[in-house]
């Protein structure tokens, strides 16, 4: 089976998590002895994918933009302008959209969530835009759809009609190959501070988050920092307070290296995931892969992974999350949390998302 997968995530500069899907996807795919795996992207700047594992058709003549440009006004233009389709037995899709295509070549779009619907107020006005208006064209011409929660099914399913084929992947934790490294910006003490991983967006919810730390006595923020890595994204009066350093506890470190992010996990007391929306929650996994138990918004895709094991907090109830982080502050509980949390890990398994991926792919084109 010949598979065309949009390869775009991997050039999109530092990864986050579509990027992080479609390189570990990437390199499942390419073990697989059934199956050969090209990517398409354009890659005007000369920029360097995320793996290395892919060959890929990169269009390095015209900019991505042109497939943008046409997409304000509805107009979609088909993939075969661009890149070669001849011999391909199916187009992956793995970032929502995906372009027709002249040869009606069998095509599966990737959905992570429906954030843009929900609450466009959480996202970027452009990127809302383009999706309400293309997304659902792309499902309608689809041969079937993948997601990465029951709960994105779900909203998938009640927007917009879908009863076709679908398949749900739960998204192991990256398992890092980087060495350790202590970030050089901040002094840290191992176990002694709380972490928040990911980009400052609205729907992460960081500043409520925020204002839980700050109701923590003064001694218990000194001896317990908050340390949030991630893209500095879209919430402007977020990042002013980051940024301002008021608070000598709060510590931003911007975009890490994995060998940093791995070290921040690592020597966490706990990590907070305060999200108001997720389509599945990946921060929750890697933390626990690393050793450090999770403290999550009480939303259906955090239940969906941690269950009967979930530190909830309902997204809007500061009070509620500051006794958690207060509770977190005796080893005792932190150990018995992560002895716990760590008991979900072993239902989870690349081999098994590439594996049913692969299936799902051979039974749309019987």
């Amino acid at each position: 089976m010949n598979i065309l997968i949009d390869a775009s995530p991997l050039y999109a500069g530092p990864l986050t998590g579509i990027g992080y899907y479609t390189e570990s996807l990437v390199e499942g795919l390419a073990k697989v002895k059934s199956v050969d795996t090209t990517g398409f992207a354009f890659n005007l700047l000369g920029k360097k994918p995320g793996s290395t594992l892919l060959k890929t058709q990169e269009q390095k003549i015209l900019p991505g933009k042109l497939m943008s440009y046409p997409r304000y006004a509805n107009i979609e233009l088909p993939l075969e302008m661009f890149f070669s389709t001849k011999g391909y037995d199916v187009i992956l899709g793995t970032n929502y959209l995906l372009p027709p295509n002249i040869r009606k070549i069998p095509s599966i779009a990737t959905i992570h969530d429906l954030c843009f619907y929900d609450h466009p107020e959480w996202v970027q006005s452009k990127n809302a835009h383009i999706l309400k208006k293309l997304l659902p064209k792309t499902i309608e011409r689809s041969s079937g759809i993948i997601t990465i929660s029951e709960f994105s099914l779900s909203r998938i399913r009640d927007v917009y009609n879908y009863t076709g084929p679908a398949l749900v992947v739960d998204i192991p934790p990256k398992i890092s190959m980087a060495t350790p490294k202590k970030p050089s910006k901040i002094s840290l003490v191992s176990k002694k501070y709380f972490l928040f991983i990911g980009t400052i967006e609205p729907r992460k919810n960081i500043g409520r988050m925020l204002d839980a730390f700050e109701r923590l006595s003064p001694t218990l923020q000194s001896e317990y920092p908050i340390v949030l890595a991630g893209k500095p994204g879209w919430d402007s009066e977020v990042l002013e307070k980051l940024r301002s350093g008021k608070n000598p506890n709060i510590k931003y470190l911007d975009y890490v290296t994995e060998a940093e992010r791995t070290w921040l996990y690592e020597n966490a007391t706990a990590t907070v995931v305060p999200s108001h929306y997720e389509g599945f929650g990946m921060m929750t996994l890697e933390s626990l892969t690393l050793g450090a138990p999770v403290i999550t918004s009480d939303i259906a895709p955090h239940r969906e992974i941690l269950g009967e094991h979930g530190e909830f907090f309902a997204p809007c109830d500061v009070d509620a999350l500051t006794k958690i982080l207060v509770n977190f502050t005796s080893k005792k509980y932190q150990q018995k949390v992560l002895i716990s949390q760590a008991s979900i890990l072993m239902d989870y398994s690349w081999d098994r998302v590439i594996d049913e991926t692969v299936n799902f792919m051979k039974q749309l084109l019987v």
